[in-house]
């Protein structure tokens, strides 16, 4: 193999799409979307919280509820236990209310649940009212067992978890779970853009310089495996860049976060966040990417880039059309979709057998395996060995597809079937 020839084909492949302004808009744009519409529903929600609240009237025969149902949300809720149903509806149809809360004996006795009509609302309308319904009728029963307030309230407190991560050297870091697991599902799901992304990149690339003739001119000057390696590596370091420059921005965006946050959100924020229990605060944070777990995303997402892009560049060699590579593309989408079928099992019992195999399995170790580093400390020879066994695969498939480019890409007017592809690999 030339080196000089396949670093000229790198340059090129890397060159001809750095300078595009889809793959400059791309790299830009894509971190500041993701911030966007994640933080956009949250400022949308803020401004909703200051609109005016809705009122529901409560009919209450059991007289037990009512009052404190009434002192928690006094602009909310109202006793109309001496109003007719009928007069309420009209208010409900009219707009003048929200709604009608029906209580009840069995409401109480816990036999059945309210009722409530109304004719316009949404989920998170329904979820606080059931919330505070909850909360008053606990404490009605609790207070009628004769309990002091200190029993009340410690009955009625929640515990939650604070979760710190064992490092290798024995001491304890603070890390939010949820936080770690959608960072993991963020990595994962990346990664999984990336082999689709750049391998259809790929394809699309040998196919043109097929159907065009310019790689029977190509093929003149340098062997048809340099041809596909330098494709694959091109392209492969073009994706690196944009991964490294979205993990610098990943990491600035971290630092900035939060103030960004409270400045948009301003007052209402502020006046929710003390409204919630000091046991119950979560402070605002974006979980952080170690240097270790970015070096081994790396590692994953190359090696795995290069299994599939070459396989894809088969595909690409072995089609005379665009439509003719689906038929091919099934065997490998297969494998590259199955992890992320996979993905949840795994980042939610990342320690079980099944995980543990999953991820060490080659073809889906650049996905699981980076989503069980991100959610769990997975021991140090089970990442050594997967990463062997990935390298051997890669070795494994870019031999396959070398075979079969060689002669794909000089094969016209046939669409060859899987029959034919392995004849092709056992050419001499």
């Amino acid at each position: 193999m030339n080196l000089t020839k396949l670093k000229i084909i790198i340059a090129r492949e890397f060159m001809s799409r750095a300078k595009t302004k889809t793959f400059l808009l791309s790299t830009l744009l894509t971190p500041l979307f993701i911030i966007g519409i994640t933080i956009i529903p949250i400022l949308i929600t803020t401004w909703d919280s200051e609109e005016e609240v809705k009122s529901y009237a409560v009919i209450d025969s059991t007289g037990r509820l009512i009052h404190s149902l009434t002192q928690s949300s006094p602009k909310k809720y109202f006793d109309a236990t001496l109003q007719s149903l009928d007069e309420l509806k009209e208010l409900v149809k009219s707009e003048a209310i929200a709604g009608i809360i029906i209580l009840d004996n069995d409401v109480y006795n816990g036999n059945t649940d309210p009722e409530l009509i109304y004719q316009t609302g949404g989920i998170s309308v329904f979820g606080d009212i059931r919330k505070e319904l909850n909360k008053v009728w606990i404490e009605s029963h609790l207070r009628a067992e004769n309990l002091s307030p200190e029993i009340q309230e410690l009955l009625n407190k929640r515990l939650n978890i604070k979760t710190s991560k064992l490092t290798e050297s024995g001491s304890t870091k603070e890390e939010n779970q949820f936080a770690s697991f959608g960072l993991a599902y963020v990595m994962a799901f990346t990664i999984y853009m990336a082999l689709f992304g750049y391998g259809a990149i790929i394809m699309r690339s040998v196919l043109e310089e097929k159907t065009s003739r310019i790689v029977e001119i190509i093929i003149s000057s340098v062997k048809p495996i340099e041809l596909m390696i330098g494709k694959v590596l091109g392209v492969g370091m073009l994706g690196l860049v944009q991964l490294i420059t979205w993990v610098v921005m990943y990491t600035g965006i971290s630092a900035i976060a939060a103030p960004l946050y409270l400045l948009f959100a301003g007052k209402q924020m502020a006046e929710t966040v003390a409204s919630i229990p000091a046991e119950a605060a979560v402070p605002f944070t974006l979980p952080e990417l170690g240097f270790g777990y970015i070096l081994l995303f790396l590692i994953y997402y190359l090696l795995g880039y290069i299994m599939y892009s070459s396989l894809f560049a088969a595909v690409g060699s072995a089609a005379d059309a665009e439509s003719d590579v689906q038929h091919f593309m099934f065997p490998i989408m297969i494998f590259i979709i199955i992890p992320m079928i996979l993905l949840s099992k795994v980042a939610t019992e990342p320690n079980s057998v099944f995980a543990i195999a999953s991820s060490i399995f080659p073809l889906f170790s650049p996905i699981l395996m980076v989503t069980r580093l991100g959610v769990t400390n997975v021991p140090w020879w089970e990442v050594t060995l997967s990463i062997v066994l990935m390298l051997a695969m890669t070795f494994f498939l870019i031999w396959i597809a070398a075979r079969i480019y060689r002669v794909g890409i000089l094969m016209y007017g046939k669409k060859p079937t899987y029959k034919e592809l392995a004849k092709w690999i056992m050419y001499k």
